[in-house]
């Protein structure tokens, strides 16, 4: 599952984040089949033929805009030039070869609530992937959802757990 981030590029277009330690592994350091490589260029040269629409249609209308409006479609184009040299990335990315790694591939942990095992797994993954020069950024959000996590003892959740508010019983049953 890939969804909220807190990257963005230059221009403000939100980098997808990446929730599957087990499918990060794979994006950084698994050869695909074939196949796979030549299917993830066909899905990039639609995305870009897809901008390529979008941009002739801003076009047009940038002809019949305000100044003002012709800031924001200004931005709007970095937007695109961004996601256009993102794409071009990531399909030179598809075809170049995986850096080869000792770690081997874990299974992703379907209990929401091992928020410890979930997070461990991800962090595995940042020296790894630092190491072989696969990205120089890494943002790690760290974000509960009110779940009591699995530690011994623990029965509450995480926010109540650190925000207790001096309460002496809610300390005590946190404990």
């Amino acid at each position: 599952m890939d969804g909220n981030s807190q990257s963005y590029t230059r221009s403000g277009v939100m980098v997808t984040a990446t929730h599957s330690p087990s499918r990060l592994f794979t994006d950084l350091f698994r050869e695909g089949s074939a196949n796979h490589a030549k299917h993830q260029v066909e899905r990039l040269c639609e995305g870009r033929s897809i901008l390529d629409v979008v941009a002739g249609e801003a076009k047009r209308l940038e002809r019949r805009s305000s100044s003002k409006d012709q800031e924001r479609i200004d931005e709007y184009f970095q937007s695109v030039r961004d996601m256009e040299n993102r794409l071009t990335e990531a399909e030179a990315w598809s075809s170049r070869p995986k850096p080869k790694v000792d770690a081997i591939k874990q299974d992703d942990i379907a209990n929401d609530r091992d928020l410890i095992g979930r997070m461990r797994l991800m962090f595995e993954m940042i020296p790894l992937a630092l190491q072989t020069d696969s990205t120089r950024i890494i943002t790690m959000l760290i974000q509960g959802r009110s779940d009591v996590v699995e530690v011994p003892s623990v029965s509450i959740d995480h926010d109540n757990f650190s925000h207790y508010g001096q309460d002496p019983e809610k300390r005590r049953s946190s404990l």
